[in-house]
This record gives C-alpha cells, structure tokens and sequence, in this order.
C-alpha cells in the first residue's frame, strides 16, 4: 500500500528543480535509506545508482536487498551501455506503510554523463519486460505533476536531504481514485502500444498542428504526428523524417531557424472543435537517432520534454 488510512485518496510528494541535470527530482525510501530520482512519465522502472552517493543519489546497499527472481539486462541510456540488476527491497515514501518491490541497480557506466537515475511513472508494460514501480504500487490510480516556477533555484550537488529544497512549491501527487482534473483536457491514446508494439504505454496525444513562429510546419510523408509527453527530457526530439522534412521546407522559405523560435504545437481537447497549444521559446530540438519501434512505425513522432 502507498496511501496507509482508508480515509486518504491521495498522497503530495515535494519536488526539487536541479538546473545542473534540467530535471525535477523527488526523494523516497528504499530499504529505510532515503535515494533521490528524476521523475520520468518516458520511462516506467524505479532505478538507483549502484554504489554509495549519499550526498547526491543515495547509498546502495546490496546486503540490505533480496533475489528479484529477475535475471540482469543490458541497457542503453543516452549512448551509454551498461548491466542493470534487478533486485527487492521495502519502498516508501515516508518511512511508513513499506511495500516490497523490484528495483533496477544501474552499472556506474550507465551513469556517465549528464543523467541520472529515474523514478519512471509509466504504469502499463508488457509482461515481457521488466515490471514498472507504480504497477507494483497497487492502489495508485492517478497522478497529477505540478511544475510551478520554485522561487529558490537549487543547483547544489548535494540532492538528498537539502533543507533550502523548494518543496512546497512543485510537486507530484498520487491518487487512489481516477481523477480528472478540470473539464477541458487533451485525450491520450494507446497507438503506440497497440498498432505499433511499443512495450510501454507513454503518455501520448495526437498532434493537431505545429507551428514555428507563426508558420504552419505541414508533414509530406506521415500525416499523423504523436506526441510523447516526458518530464525526463528537456527540449524536443523529433523524428527523423519530421526534423529532415523541417529542413527542407525552412531552405525552401530561406528561413533563418529551424526550431529556434517560438513553437507551438496544439492538441484537440475532449471539447468538440476546441484546441489546446503548448508553446516553447527556442526548444533545444534533435532528431531520434533511428525510427522508433522499427520500419513499420508511419507516423511522425516528437518526444515533447517538460522538465
């Protein structure tokens, strides 16, 4: 159980902005050591380092977890390739109301660069991989993410336990109850993991239009664009027939930015004929590096970061 008393239906985790990764990260417990993560709707796996870093991630402390019965994988993150282990531990977020629950243990090579270790909020996978923390969190329904501007900018290293961290401000909260918050909303939809084998289910809408500084940006080869909502990425990542058809049609205009203005992409809402736009100034915007979930994918995809 996450939310102990039959009374409570939700639960509010603190959220710390680190300029220095361009992340918001959220602190738990796991085998009563308190560990620091980036919160991450693209990813659905709980994951800490596999050393001590008390000042920053936490204090991995393998003689304090069981066997998962889960075999090691190899993985790739951000060009680096490591071994993650998957072990079981108590879980919690307050030292209180502790469920077991499997955990991967990341190689120090997965660790080089800018990133980090993840709290994944992606809940329905396939039986196939690796089980995500909130499927093992059972009575987790719903969440909402809060990114209000923090009014202390923390880019400290140490991470765990800074008394200055501005909590109060942005936050995670955990529902036991399906919940939408407000009546205008952007549909999600499960293509991805149905039509085209994404293992996981992202958090993905369709995009109804995109725009750059005003300019309808208008797709020639795939008419139908997702898009993926990742608060483990900052900036866009784009397809890379979208990003090359982008190129062509700003030469073509002799455009001076590619995606260096304002962009704006807009989503039909549950409201018939209504739109909702997200805009961005100058996103950071590179392509994928190869098509996404193989040669049968016929869409447009960009990865839409909001950390």
């Amino acid at each position: 159980m996450l939310i102990g008393k039959e009374e409570e239906n939700s639960l509010t985790i603190p959220l710390k902005w680190i300029p220095s990764l361009n992340a918001y990260v959220l602190y738990f417990y796991l085998f009563g050591e308190c560990f620091g993560a980036i919160i991450d709707t693209g990813s659905p796996f709980l994951t800490v380092p596999s050393y001590c870093d008390a000042r920053r991630w936490g204090c991995y402390r393998p003689e304090r977890t069981q066997d998962s019965g889960l075999g090691n994988t190899i993985e790739i993150f951000a060009n680096n390739q490591g071994t993650v282990v998957w072990r079981k531990a108590e879980f919690s977020f307050t030292k209180s109301n502790e469920t077991p629950v499997v955990f991967g243990v990341l190689d120090e090579k997965l660790m080089d660069g800018p990133g980090g270790v993840f709290f994944g909020l992606i809940k329905n996978t396939a039986r196939r991989i690796r089980p995500s923390i909130l499927g093992q969190l059972k009575n987790i329904k719903a969440f909402e993410i809060s990114l209000r501007s923090n009014s202390i900018n923390n880019d400290k290293e140490n991470l765990i336990n800074d008394e200055d961290a501005p909590g109060e401000q942005s936050s995670l909260t955990f529902f036991t109850k399906s919940v939408i918050l407000g009546s205008n909303y952007i549909p999600l939809v499960t293509d991805l993991n149905r039509r085209y084998r994404d293992p996981v289910e992202h958090y993905t809408a369709i995009c109804n239009s995109i725009k750059i500084d005003g300019r309808l940006v208008e797709p020639q080869k795939f008419p139908r664009t997702y898009v993926i909502f990742d608060t483990g990425v900052s900036g866009m990542v784009v397809s890379q027939t979208l990003f090359d058809e982008r190129y062509s049609a700003a030469r073509q205009n002799k455009e001076k930015r590619l995606w260096g203005g304002t962009v704006e992409i807009s989503f039909e809402t549950n409201r018939p004929g209504e739109t909702i736009s997200l805009q961005a100034i100058k996103p950071v915007t590179t392509p994928l590096s190869q098509a996404p979930w193989g040669p049968g994918f016929k869409a447009n995809l960009i990865v839409m970061g909001l950390a």
